[in-house]
């Protein structure tokens, strides 16, 4: 019986980052809070580097001079400036969760307000180093001042950053903080330490150099002032949900198991899977709205039946074997993949092959679709062709999650990633050409890129795949329903925190 649990992560990618993760870094001796800042601190550390490492190809070396971006440089920019300002977002989310803790003399919320302190001193230094490169050339600021559809960022945005990050306010609460840090009778851990430290460093050489004016009141009169206020609306909603690294719904998804026996029957084997998670601190860095794709595989007597036709037992039979029985091509190239494809998951079969923080993992359809919205799509292809594919998954059953992004390598894979390559065009398979999108020297293929490649292929000799359905999550009912195919065809264009932005 093949049972794991199921830790839900980053399983796309972060399209405009070529980073790995710093595990290193991070501790299981630390509580899943700090590691959870840790990460999100890193990874806005890391696409601030690879601005300031790549900035003589947007910004002029002589100020006389105009840098003419073409189409993929803007593209890239505005890639960069979307994982700032989500990156920045959730730092601040972060913060904000952990207001409101005044008894600091209290051993037990020293957590929080070590946490409160340097998600917000680390947002406000490396959002002065994104500024500081940013500013140096005034045709940036304008690209950066259009609206991003993906995240939900009207025009303008980029001064609305910039006004909130070069405010006196911020200035004096990182100040107040800082004294109350200074004089704190509880020590920070080790690694909130070290962030600190370099955080109070660059926010004192840059106030040095640029003027940023920081004044000292009274710490905790300027801690209880309420006068701090989110650059952008989705902070208020976010913060709620970023002291929990799972749902704000506290695990509940809005697609029920009983929703998945319905749609069940209308699976079919080498169905590809779209899924979004709402209030997922781990959907930060994920671009675009469906943030999850997996493969629809089938139990044992699905497969089998499924895959009986003549032309899909003559290619088993062509593989050498003579029963035709797919199951038995499986077990006898994967043996150890099959055993775990014939498992179950807490009671349910296991029918899905995915990439998730453990690696390629087989699971059940329950367990793959305990999210708030999901997606069917299915690919164009003969059984045989199907068939193909998933004998090809089974290849990457049990390599360790991609946390390079790196498309070219198969030692390990994120979630498209698997599907990509399971359904690879070679000579001997007619597959599926996904749309890579080379960024950074990697080739990359986000989830929600699966869903825009519908919509733009739809009703065309292109079009790949056909719709099968489409739950669709309601926040106000906490449900899911079966929406339409004109609805899925939009899906992809949601802003990724379209359900909690709200009006200024």
């Amino acid at each position: 019986m093949f049972i794991m649990k199921r830790k839900i992560t980053n399983c796309c990618i972060l399209i405009f980052m070529p980073m790995l993760l710093c595990v290193s870094i991070l501790s299981h001796a630390q509580s899943d809070a700090i590691n959870q800042f840790v990460t999100q601190r890193q990874h806005l550390e890391n696409v601030i580097e690879l601005l300031d490492q790549r900035q003589n190809e947007f910004i002029a070396s002589d100020s006389q001079e105009i840098v003419l971006l073409n189409k993929q440089q803007k593209q890239e920019l505005l890639d960069i400036w979307q994982s700032v300002a989500e990156y920045t977002i959730a730092l601040e989310a972060i913060s904000q969760s952990k207001e409101g803790y005044y008894f600091f003399d209290q051993k037990e919320k020293s957590e929080d307000f070590y946490l409160h302190f340097t998600s917000l001193s680390s947002a406000y230094h490396l959002a002065l180093e994104f500024i500081d490169i940013i500013e140096k050339d005034n045709s940036l600021v304008k690209i950066l001042d259009s609206s991003n559809e993906d995240l939900g960022l009207g025009d303008f945005a980029y001064h609305k950053f910039k006004h909130h990050f070069l405010d006196v306010t911020l200035a004096t609460r990182y100040s107040a903080l800082f004294l109350i840090y200074k004089t704190y009778a509880v020590p920070p851990p080790k690694v909130l330490q070290i962030i600190i430290e370099q955080d109070q460093k660059a926010i004192v050489n840059y106030a040095k150099s640029k003027g940023v004016k920081m004044s000292f009141f009274n710490a905790m009169d300027v801690i209880k002032s309420g006068t701090f206020k989110a650059w952008f609306p989705v902070q208020r909603g976010l913060a709620n949900t970023m002291g929990n690294i799972k749902f704000w719904r506290n695990g509940q998804s809005l697609i029920s198991v009983e929703d998945v026996h319905k749609i069940l029957p209308l699976m079919r084997p080498g169905d590809v899977l779209l899924e979004r998670r709402e209030w997922q601190a781990t959907n930060i860095g994920i671009p675009g709205f469906w943030a999850h794709a997996a493969l629809f595989i089938g139990n044992k007597q699905e497969r089998d039946s499924f895959f009986s036709d003549d032309q899909t037992v003559s290619w088993i039979k062509s593989k050498g074997i003579e029963s035709g029985l797919f199951s038995d091509l499986l077990t006898r190239d994967y043996p150890s993949a099959s055993v775990q494809s014939y498992g179950q998951e807490e009671g349910f079969d296991v029918r899905v092959i995915e990439s998730i923080a453990q690696g390629v993992i087989f699971t059940s359809l329950e367990r793959s679709f305990a999210a708030d919205s999901a997606s069917v799509l299915r690919p164009r292809l003969s059984k045989v062709e199907r068939a193909k594919a998933i004998y090809n998954s089974f290849y990457f059953a049990g390599l360790p999650y991609d946390y390079n992004f790196d498309f070219l390598t198969d030692d390990a894979l994120v979630c498209s990633e698997l599907i990509v390559k399971s359904y690879q065009p070679n000579k001997n398979q007619k597959g599926i050409k996904f749309p890579l999108k080379l960024t950074a020297g990697r080739l990359l293929m986000p989830a929600n890129q699966i869903a825009k490649m519908y919509a733009q292929q739809h009703n065309t000799q292109a079009q790949q795949f056909d719709f099968i359905l489409f739950l669709d999550g309601n926040e106000a009912d906490k449900a899911s329903h079966l929406a339409t195919e004109d609805t899925f065809l939009e899906s992809w264009k949601r802003p990724k925190w379209h359900i909690i932005i709200v009006d200024e």
